[in-house]
């Protein structure tokens, strides 16, 4: 089958098109049969996503029949040593076993799978180019209208070649990603001073795109000391729906996600040694939007560790005081926070 691709600079697949092979193939004017074999670190992008960017660079390939003769294309990815990025090769194998190969390195997987994507979708283009230059330079003219034979029918053999190129211009189907994990930091604005918070997340991801949606649970704690014989203890229980639109690789493995969240939950406090008033409002039910900067490190294409700042904004704010003598605390109207978790993704 046709494998996954990327994004991938242009010099690398500019030298594939004066080189191209010029051994004849089963092949039409239109396109020629192919097959694929793809290798890659779970890491770099699969098969499916590979044959999907050759897709968008070119319409002029289709998966060969069984037992059709074909070029092949044996694409493979690996990882360089002491995490200095990616190598990959692309080797075209002719039907009279003729061969020929190219190779790529990059930073990120992302860009090397990209580049080999390019070369394939090159290759095709222009063996698909030359076979209708020959079959153009061979074929007679057409015989006057009255003599020309009728039109042949399209026959099975024909209609099963249209379906195969057909699925090879569909678009790929979406891809998701599924990660599981805990986190835990700190925050100024579920209580009078910073209290420690923990949280665990899942999260549904594009494996292809770079898009997220985390639903997070998270509780936080504190006590704060009023006067002597006087304490207020605060809990803070609640939801987070966050949407990552957007990762930024800023390193391999690396990368940084702009994100929107909104939070609901409940607040509560009691006092021992002094009653513990509510003044504005009898509610406990607490929101708030928080804006997100994700900062996630991928080990080994399934765990994922990661870092992340916040700044929230309370959409209803509570407002405590202790009385005799007088204290008073007030939700804030801005706050900030600060995590770090760990995450397993499947797959």
């Amino acid at each position: 089958m046709l494998g996954r691709v990327f994004r991938s600079p242009l010099w690398a697949a500019l030298p594939l098109v004066s080189s191209s092979l010029l051994v004849s193939v089963a092949a039409s004017a239109e396109e020629e049969a192919v097959r694929v074999a793809y290798v890659a670190p779970v890491s770099c992008p699969d098969e499916q996503v590979f044959v999907a960017r050759v897709r968008t660079r070119t319409e002029h390939g289709r998966f060969a029949d069984p037992g059709e003769l074909a070029r092949t294309f044996e694409v493979r990815l690996s990882e360089a040593e002491h995490g200095a990025g990616f190598s990959g090769q692309i080797e075209f194998i002719d039907v009279d076993g003729s061969s020929a190969r190219r190779s790529v390195t990059g930073a990120t997987c992302d860009e090397v799978a990209s580049s080999l994507a390019l070369i394939m979708a090159l290759s095709i283009d222009d063996r698909v180019a030359q076979t209708a230059a020959r079959e153009q330079e061979s074929s007679p003219s057409p015989p006057p209208a009255a003599t020309r034979a009728p039109t042949k029918e399209a026959g099975p053999a024909d209609a099963a070649s249209a379906a195969t190129h057909k699925r090879l211009l569909e678009p790929a189907p979406l891809q998701f990603r599924f990660q599981f994990g805990l986190n835990a930091g700190a925050l100024n604005w579920v209580s009078p001073s910073v209290a420690p918070v923990f949280g665990g997340f899942a999260e549904l991801g594009a494996r292809e795109h770079t898009s997220s949606l985390r639903l997070s649970a998270f509780d936080a704690r504190q006590t704060k000391v009023v006067r002597s014989g006087a304490e207020a203890h605060f809990a803070t229980d609640w939801l987070r729906l966050d949407f990552c639109p957007l990762a930024f690789a800023i390193a391999p493995h690396v990368a940084l996600s702009p994100c929107a969240a909104f939070d609901g939950g409940v607040l509560s406090a009691r006092a021992s040694g002094s009653a513990l008033v509510r003044k504005t409002s009898s509610a406990s039910f607490w929101a708030a939007g928080v804006a997100l900067a994700r900062l996630s490190w991928e080990i080994k294409g399934r765990f994922v560790l990661g870092l992340e700042g916040e700044l929230a904004a309370p959409l209803i704010r509570h407002d405590f005081v202790i009385n005799h003598p007088d204290w008073r605390y007030q939700v804030p109207a801005l706050g900030v926070g600060a995590k770090a978790g760990v995450g397993v993704r499947f797959p």
